[in-house]
């Protein structure tokens, strides 16, 4: 439903951006009850989550005053609790990861080294009791890993474009893209090589 709220051309969402927001953030980060039973793909969600998130920054995050930064401080809040499941951290670098290359780099690259000792910690326990969380920890761990691929690319990028160029070079390639084949439609534009706002 948001989805279809979001591409109609007809409506004006101005007001009604930042409760969309709220309301995706909770699908991005939450635990949801659906993540208690593995057969209940939540991480699918959060995926969709994700995009359509990064689908109305880059659609309409210029109605609502300071919306990326509260974005990324609610991703940084979820990432850097060690209490919250790994679920809702994997939900936090899928969010950043559709944000874009320089959410990545302000929030998840600065925090990597502390997190990465408890992530590790997780995926070396070998207890049978552990198998579910480890698994979780290794969809994290992919999660992470396609997020700072994206930002060495963009980065190495950045830094061979000409120093004359706009636009880095992006062109209409799929650079800028999230690249999940599960949800088409919802790809986010092309990300410039600045930051907005």
């Amino acid at each position: 439903m948001v989805k279809s709220l979001v591409q109609n051309p007809f409506l004006y969402l101005g007001s009604y951006v930042r409760s969309l927001v709220s309301s995706i953030m909770y699908c991005i980060l939450e635990p949801l009850a659906a993540s208690i039973n593995p057969l209940n793909d939540h991480w699918t969600l959060r995926d969709y989550a994700a995009l359509l998130l990064s689908h109305i920054f880059w659609t309409h995050g210029d109605l609502v005053s300071g919306l990326y930064h509260q974005i990324l401080l609610s991703l940084q809040k979820v990432l850097s609790d060690p209490v919250r499941p790994l679920c809702s951290h994997y939900g936090a670098v899928v969010g950043l990861h559709a944000l874009g290359w320089k959410a990545v780099e302000r929030v998840l690259y600065p925090h990597l080294p502390a997190y990465w000792s408890n992530l590790q910690a997780v995926l070396d326990d070998y207890s049978v009791s552990n198998a579910q969380v480890k698994a979780d920890g290794h969809k994290v761990y992919g999660a992470i890993l396609v997020a700072v691929e994206r930002l060495l690319k963009m980065k190495a990028r950045s830094l061979s474009a000409a120093p004359g160029e706009t636009g880095g070079g992006l062109g209409g390639g799929s650079a800028g893209r999230v690249g999940r084949e599960s949800s088409p439609g919802l790809s986010p534009p092309p990300e410039p090589l600045s930051e907005p706002g």
